[in-house]
């Protein structure tokens, strides 16, 4: 089978609900040994758009991100939830440095905009946690909906947003006691978010309503939604994961 029909394979492993979390461990660990090429990142050239290498990682590699702080766009985080770790791999050498621990089945993360904090959605857990980059150790845990899955920081780093996709909310955790203090509801089955340039508006993609939930940051409510309508194709089948935001806010990419 080619490289696309075995990320498939994967994709299909890791969305079957029907399978338990040891099954899939089980079918992920054999499809990684005979296919060692997906425990990898590409390194795509965003003028050409091909691809110009690979970078082998640790297992089943979710979410990535560059850290800011004062390692700002030289180290990358990239988390896997099979080895229960993130990878730290230095971009200009393409090497990884060392391992992070995150806990049971990491999602995604952001970060602390110093660097020296990762905010982690663990699913099987129930949970956000907070790791120190430096020492890898587990500085605190807060308990949110089943099924976390993405994180966003604020620009002061004062507030943790998290979606939890069973409870179809996103949660609002405040960094410095380490609660949660609101609880928005959102469409079904949240999945990402971004927040616009001036911080004051939350947009949450929901997969299984075909929308686009858009939060204000100050008084944590729902203040519209866009449907996603694609012609020729079903409602069921428009299912938003991803979004990002411009750097001026004028658009969003779903």
């Amino acid at each position: 089978a080619g490289y696309s029909e075995r990320l498939r394979v994967y994709a299909r492993i890791v969305d079957d609900e029907e399978l338990s979390a040891q099954e899939k461990g089980s079918l992920m660990r054999g499809l990684f040994s005979e296919f060692p090429e997906l425990i990898s990142i590409a390194v795509v050239d965003a003028a050409s758009l091909t691809v110009q290498g690979t970078v082998p990682t640790c297992k089943r590699p979710r979410h990535m991100q560059l850290l800011p702080g004062a390692a700002a766009g030289r180290q990358l985080v990239v988390a896997c939830g099979e080895s229960h770790a993130a990878d730290l791999i230095d971009v200009a050498t393409r090497k990884s440095l060392r391992r992070i621990p995150l806990g049971d089945d990491p999602e995604a993360f952001d970060v602390s905009p110093d660097g020296r904090t990762l905010y982690v959605s663990n699913e099987d857990e129930g949970a956000l946690s907070f790791v120190d980059v430096a020492s890898g150790k587990l500085l605190k845990s807060v308990a949110v909906g089943k099924e976390p899955e993405g994180v966003k920081v604020s620009a002061d780093g004062k507030t943790v947003y998290v979606t939890s996709e069973v409870a179809n909310l996103v949660h609002v955790v405040d960094v410095a006691s380490a609660t949660v203090r609101h609880n928005i509801k959102v469409g079904k089955r949240p999945r990402r978010m971004a927040l616009t340039p001036d911080g004051a508006e939350l947009w949450v993609t929901n997969e299984l309503d075909a929308s686009v939930s858009i939060v204000t940051t100050r008084d944590h409510a729902v203040v519209h939604t866009i449907k996603l309508e694609l012609p020729g194709a079903r409602p069921a089948d428009i299912t938003p994961v991803g979004i990002a935001m411009t750097r001026d806010g004028k658009r969003a990419f779903v």
